[in-house]
């Protein structure tokens, strides 16, 4: 992230950042900021990507790629909370919380997977 962050402070016109909790909440909006930024018209299909046949590369070889091929979904925002355990959690909390706090979310366990409102901190 630091290095991606890095490039686009160098290059605003050629970065745009885009959270995940936002395009499963609100994708069409998500979708016309990202297509504005690429100069492209907003197209339909690009809400229903997954009714579209595809090819897409090495995706069929890996399972762990199908998800591309499902629809925007939010069951996954948050999941981490169901996989890691507490220590894993303060571990990770540990290892990562200047990242999260950088990229504006809450630190700790029982927070929302939502981004810290401007001017709070972890």
């Amino acid at each position: 992230m630091r290095s991606a962050r890095a490039f686009g402070a160098r290059h605003p016109a050629q970065y745009l950042e885009i959270r995940y909790e936002d395009l499963v909440r609100e994708p069409r909006a998500t979708l016309q900021s990202t297509a504005t930024f690429l100069n492209v018209g907003l197209d339909e299909r690009m809400l229903r990507h997954h009714e579209l046949d595809l090819r897409l590369g090495d995706v069929d070889r890996y399972p762990s790629l199908q998800g591309v091929r499902q629809p925007v979904y939010r069951t996954s925002v948050g999941l981490w909370r169901t996989m890691l355990d507490a220590a894993q959690i303060a571990q990770l909390e540990r290892l990562l919380g200047p990242t999260l706090a950088t990229l504006g979310y809450h630190a700790d366990a029982a927070a929302s997977a939502a981004p810290v409102p401007a001017g709070r901190s972890l």
